[in-house]
């Protein structure tokens, strides 16, 4: 029976507040103090199973939002975090299990379609994924994700000007993602739209400055681009050389360059001399 000496209530509209505004160690404490008077309580559980999953406690997520969902078993927010903890500890036959759950209970669930599209994604099933992807998006087009996964699965099938187009889509919808100008770059280079290419690699670059593969797109498309000193120092990035400045006034043109190494050579030498630096 639920401890009635504490306003319920009140602490769970206070933990669902914190929770909505993103303030999860705030709405942690009120759930805490919620499932200890009410321990099958269905917010209270469901709050600290997503606390639980963002710091990487999926046991006790999972043991949490379980309680949840056998108190209500129509509880789609539950079923969908717990394929999230599923996902996470690589079971995706249960993930897919959840998903499909919370899906028989709302046909028009979006986060289910996005998951679903997600989770079929990441097994290389692309007609599947498509299925998925493509449902969620009838119903709702301005979701960022299912964009981004949508470009993943038509570059997969080799359907690459509509993939362009859903990751063109997904940067405007959300322009913080490193990932998706990354994608939508390496298609406009492959493509020949240098420009375009130029613009989406360098937001990939200033958006995650620590990504060795974003770094060796973009010095491929600045060396197209005749900008060759950026271009040079990108690829010595990506190649992880420790970078040197040669004397002189001369100009450098890169001649090749290798994982661990770079060789570049003085444009007014002759007869042309080569200088490498290795690591």
């Amino acid at each position: 029976m639920p401890n009635e000496s504490i306003n319920i209530q009140a602490l769970t509209a206070e933990a669902v507040g914190h929770f909505n505004e993103g303030r999860l160690a705030e709405a942690a404490v009120a759930a805490e103090k919620i499932v200890g008077a009410d321990p099958q309580n269905i917010f209270g559980n469901y709050i600290l199973g997503q606390n639980h999953l963002g710091h990487g406690e999926f046991q006790r997520a999972k043991a949490c939002l379980e309680k949840a969902i056998t108190a209500q078993p129509d509880f789609i927010e539950g079923h969908i975090a717990l394929g999230h903890v599923y996902q996470a500890n690589d079971q995706k036959g249960a993930a897919q299990a959840s998903f499909e759950k919370a899906l028989s209970l709302d046909p028009n669930s979006l986060d289910a379609l996005v998951n679903l599209g997600k989770l079929f994604n990441d097994g290389k099933q692309w007609a599947a994924a498509l299925s998925y992807l493509e449902r969620a998006l009838s119903l709702e087009g301005e979701l960022p994700e299912a964009q981004f996964e949508l470009g993943e699965c038509l570059r997969e099938m080799d359907r690459e000007e509509e993939a362009i187009i859903a990751y063109k889509r997904s940067v405007m919808l959300d322009p913080f993602q490193a990932k998706a100008h990354h994608r939508l770059g390496e298609l406009l280079k492959d493509h020949r739209y240098h420009n375009q290419a130029l613009n989406s690699l360098e937001e990939a670059a200033r958006l995650n400055p620590e990504d060795l593969d974003i770094a060796r797109d973009l010095a491929v498309v600045l060396g197209i681009a005749g900008r060759q000193e950026e271009a040079l120092h990108y690829t010595g990035f990506a190649s992880q050389f420790v970078e040197m400045y040669a004397e002189g006034e001369s100009d450098f043109t890169l001649v090749g360059h290798k994982r661990g190494g770079i060789e570049l050579s003085a444009e007014d030498d002759d007869p042309p001399r080569v200088y490498k630096n290795w690591r």
